[in-house]
């Protein structure tokens, strides 16, 4: 038996280890850097107006919410490592919190378009564009009223060197969101 239990460390430790600390947001400085709905979510911090605003706002995806926050956290984490292998693993743990939320929710849910997004930004960080092109383009179908979405996508263009797709990107979010200064300042930058 005895021999049985240091076995189960070594089996068990990276199953609960990670690369950049632990995978569930527990300090207040953890907190600051994620949205306000993650400490709203969280059972002993959060505050009980809060969780209820943002229960009725979210509806049945409340319930998982804190898999995306904890897949925030591993983004979050995943800036603060060097060693390559740590980073990308924390960035794969991030994608599969995001998709245990995609798998419990619906398409309506109203984070999906800011997910897509989410993990657009891990596929390009992975190097894996074309990922990363669709998720932005799920993102856009879902709600074509987030610039962030259509920035990415052109960024993505650019970086092909399809500056005439990503001008066409821009273009495509200015009719749903004509002020945006990210999407005009891009344009303009692609215009010289």
């Amino acid at each position: 038996m005895k021999k049985v239990i240091p076995l189960l460390i070594l089996f068990l430790h990276p199953l609960v280890s990670n690369a950049g600390g632990s995978s569930t947001p527990k300090t207040d400085a953890d907190f600051a850097r994620l949205p306000v709905y993650c400490l709203a979510r969280h059972k002993k911090k959060g505050d009980p107006v809060q969780r209820k605003m943002w229960k009725k706002k979210l509806g049945s995806g409340f319930l998982h919410l804190h898999h995306y926050c904890y897949a925030l956290h591993y983004m979050n984490k995943s800036h603060n490592v060097s060693n390559k292998k740590a980073n990308r693993d924390a960035l794969g743990a991030a994608l599969k919190e995001i998709g245990y939320v995609e798998r419990r929710t619906s398409e309506q849910f109203y984070l999906r378009p800011e997910m897509a997004y989410k993990k657009g930004t891990i596929y390009e960080r992975l190097g894996n564009h074309s990922a990363a092109m669709k998720e932005y383009l799920r993102g856009i179908a879902l709600n074509p009223r987030v610039p962030a979405l259509y920035s990415a996508l052109s960024d993505l263009y650019k970086k092909a060197g399809d500056n005439k797709e990503a001008m066409n990107v821009l273009k495509q979010g200015l009719r749903y969101k004509p002020n945006s200064k990210s999407l005009n300042k891009r344009l303009i930058r692609l215009k010289n």
